[in-house]
């Protein structure tokens, strides 16, 4: 629990709420935030309700009830002048919560919007990245994904999903490969990391149970200038 939202709880005057504040001081929280959780009512003042909503938000799952992605959307919808930052982050919870059910149109809308907004952070950027292009290959569109990833990866731009955006963006060009001609290869693999993780993400994507489908992987490779020695 951080300090902003300790200080929103600490700021209600609703004694439940105020024991769930000394329970999380104490580190108590699966029992702070069953309080909270009965504590959040239709019957509660609108603004109280938002607070409580972000304080749940930011919970971890396993001490809730309650898919916490509900409570940010909820915190997104009624919570006063929310600063960019947090409104960012309960954007991502959702993301990641309409992702978990299925709703990709939900997920996309929510990781489109941290990628279109002015205050995200690079890591923010490239976490809404990462999940967007998986949103593609589920909705069946590996070249999508693919190029997505391709066009971040370029940009050579630090970050901690370095590793597993290359896997994916090599099995997302194997699945497009699969079912038609291979999107254009741009990346400049030339570390060892990079070539590593982008020839096992192809691994992945090749279907093994189908005959002469990782000969096909391999023909395309080899007239893409990255792995035509090979």
């Amino acid at each position: 629990m951080g300090a902003l939202a300790l200080g929103i709880i600490a700021r209600a005057e609703d004694l439940a709420v105020v024991r769930a504040l000394s329970l999380l001081k104490a580190g108590e929280k699966a029992k702070a935030y069953k309080i909270l959780e009965a504590r959040y009512r239709p019957t509660e003042e609108i603004q109280e309700r938002a607070r409580i909503a972000l304080v749940l938000a930011l919970a971890e799952q396993k001490f809730l009830q309650k898919k916490r992605h509900l409570y940010a959307e909820f915190a997104l919808r009624n919570y006063r002048n929310l600063e960019s930052s947090m409104a960012i982050r309960l954007t991502r919870v959702v993301g990641d919560g309409r992702f978990d059910i299925a709703d990709l149109d939900g997920a996309k809308r929510s990781f489109q919007f941290i990628l279109a907004s002015p205050t995200s952070n690079q890591t923010e950027k490239e976490y809404a990245t990462y999940k967007l292009g998986w949103i593609y290959l589920n909705e069946k569109s590996p070249e999508r994904a693919f190029r997505l990833w391709q066009n971040w990866l370029e940009q050579d731009i630090p970050g901690e999903l370095r590793a597993p955006l290359l896997r994916d963006a090599g099995r997302a060009w194997t699945e497009a490969s699969l079912v038609g001609k291979g999107p254009s290869l741009r990346l400049k693999l030339e570390d060892a990391l990079g070539r590593r993780e982008f020839f096992a993400g192809l691994v992945d994507g090749v279907d093994m149970g189908k005959k002469n489908s990782l000969h096909s992987i391999m023909s395309a490779l080899s007239t893409t200038p990255i792995f035509s020695p090979f």
